[in-house]
Parts: structure tokens; sequence; C-alpha cells
């Protein structure tokens, strides 16, 4: 005699089917635990595809984390879950605007080609919480206004206004952004565009975080400092220790809220944000929280990324803090 199938995870179809004939110590999973599970399986990206066809109800949880994070021009997929920008390009007329307003939540992208559905990505990707680009102003800060949720954004000065002429940090596109990288190294008049720029953004309400990717700009900020009270942390970037190696005033480098770091690769640092929230943010949060409970000497402020310290892994690392003879470290550890 054939024993009665057990209840699981089976299909919708023949969960229904078989559901009376079940013995009442046989029951499924609650569905908020099988959907915690599937979840939790579709963290490799590699799995999702396969556990999409397990049932439509699986289908719905879970399709949406193939486009939690979207990448122009990244193609080393060591296992990260992210997306290429082409396939939003492919599939973003297949699916309801509510569909990608609650599915992507990070895209790193540089302009549209002009075959691709710009307009389209811009008014349908309404769920972002991170945002790297460089796409025209004029598209870009209509755009922003409509990403109530977007909270870390890196960019260039052009690509949000054009021309200094034009800066408006207080603009409705920057009203709960906390967390701002720009990319500008000013050439010309280089400390007085930077003075400008460092005044402007004083009118962001939410700002905590800031990071420059040039010296003239944390210079012409240490001079705004008592401006900037609801800070807390300002960063230097850059990709050597040279670009790092600067004299600056000694009032930014005793500033508890300073730190650089030099950052070997940009993109592994974002999409690892994206996808875990370990990135040079985190970095810096718990550098500077060490630094707070007196672990690291006042006038320690420079730090390397991970990918600098064991720059051949990502997929299962995470960053850990060593207080070791009262002296700070960050590294990065695969598990």
């Amino acid at each position: 005699m054939a024993e009665s199938p057990v209840a699981g995870f089976c299909s919708d179809s023949t969960a229904d089917s078989i559901a009376p004939n079940l013995p009442s110590e046989n029951p499924r999973f609650p569905l908020e635990l099988e959907r915690q599970i599937f979840e939790m399986a579709a963290s490799s990206l590699g799995n999702i595809f396969n556990l999409i066809l397990v049932a439509s109800r699986v289908k719905e949880w879970i399709e949406p984390l193939l486009y939690r994070v979207i990448v122009r021009g990244y193609h080393q997929n060591h296992g990260q879950p992210i997306t290429p920008f082409e396939t939003l390009v492919h599939k973003i007329g297949s699916k309801p605007p509510v569909f990608w307003s609650k599915s992507v939540k990070s895209l790193a992208f540089y302009g549209f080609r002009e075959q691709d559905p710009g307009e389209q990505i811009l008014t349908t990707c309404t769920g972002l919480v991170r945002l790297r680009t460089a796409i025209p102003h004029w598209r870009f800060l209509p755009a922003m206004c409509n990403f109530p949720a977007l909270r870390y954004l890196c960019t260039e000065i052009r690509t949000l206004f054009g021309d200094l002429s034009f800066l408006n940090f207080a603009h409705p596109a920057f009203r709960n952004i906390t967390h701002l990288e720009l990319l500008d190294v000013p050439r010309a008049s280089a400390d007085e565009r930077a003075h400008q720029i460092c005044t402007g953004l004083v009118h962001i309400p939410k700002l905590t975080h800031i990071a420059f990717n040039a010296e003239v700009m944390c210079r012409a900020l240490s001079s705004l400092l008592y401006l900037f009270t609801h800070l807390r942390a300002i960063v230097l970037l850059g990709r050597t220790r040279d670009d790092l190696d600067f004299d600056l005033p000694t009032h930014l480098t005793m500033e508890e809220r300073f730190v650089s770091i030099g950052q070997t690769n940009w993109q592994r640092d974002w999409i690892s944000g994206a996808d875990t929230g370990e990135d040079f943010w985190a970095l810096t949060d718990k550098f500077l929280a060490a630094r707070r409970a007196g672990k690291v000497d006042r006038e320690s402020g420079q730090l390397y990324d991970p990918f600098l310290l064991v720059p051949n892994t990502f997929s299962g690392s995470r960053f850990h803090i060593y207080d070791d003879e009262d002296e700070w470290l960050a590294v990065y550890l695969r598990d």
C-alpha cells in the first residue's frame, strides 16, 4: 500500500490535492516560515533560478531577489547576487511598475544608451535605497524626487546640476539622503569650487555621512566644520596610500569624525554594501565607534579597505574588529 505523501515544500496544486488526505501530524510549514527558508536559500544567485520553479508562491517570493542589485559593466560575478543592467533593460517592459518598485533596491550605472528605456527605468524603479550614477542632471534630479527610500548616493556635481551656477542641495531630491559620496575632483579654481560645494552640503537635512575622492574637498570642509554638527562621518577615499598622503589641516586630522580609507576596488565594495551592508561606510562606522570607545589613538585616522588586505576574496566574507594591545585593526577574512 502506497504511503501518504508528506506536505512540506511542494507545488501549490500538489499541496492542495493531497492536503485532505494528510494526517494531522504532517502539517505544512507556516507560509511565513516557508518564505523565510526559501529567501535564505535564494541568497546564492545560482539557486534562485531553480527555486523559482518549485511553486508559483515561491516564485512570487524570491523572483524580486533577482533584481535587488543591478550593475552595469561589472562581469566578475563570483557568486555575488547581482544582475546585469542589460537584463533590467530587457525585462523592464515585461512586468508591472509595482514589481520593479518593490524589487530593485540598488542600482549602479553610468548613463543610458540611445536604445535603453531610460525614462521607464527612472520612473519605475522607485524603491531604490542605493544609487551610483552619472546621468545628465536634467533627468536625474526630477527622478530622485520619486525615490523616497533613497539613502545612499554616489555621483558627481556635474551629474546633479551640470554646472556650479545651478548648485542647489536644498532641492527636494536630497531630502532623505543620509550617505553621500562625491566623485568630483575640482581642477580649475579648485579651492573656490570645493568651498562652494561644501557650503551647499549643509542644506541636505538628513545627511550624516559624507565621502570625497579629492583632498581639496576635505580641506574645504575642514573650514566649515562648525556648520556640520549633524555629520557623523567625514571620509577621504583614495586608491593607494599615496592618494591619502596629504598634509591636511591638523584640526581635520584630529577631528573625531574624520577617517581616510584606501579603496582599491569601488565596484566590489559598492556591491558588498548593496548585498550585505558591509562596505567602506560600515568600516567607517566601526572604526569611529572604536575610536569613541578609546580603542584608537586620536591621531590614527587612516584605514585601508578590506580588498587591499585580501584582494582575492569576496563571497562569504565580513568585517571583523580586533582590539589587541589597544590597537584597532579592521581586516577582511574569508569564513
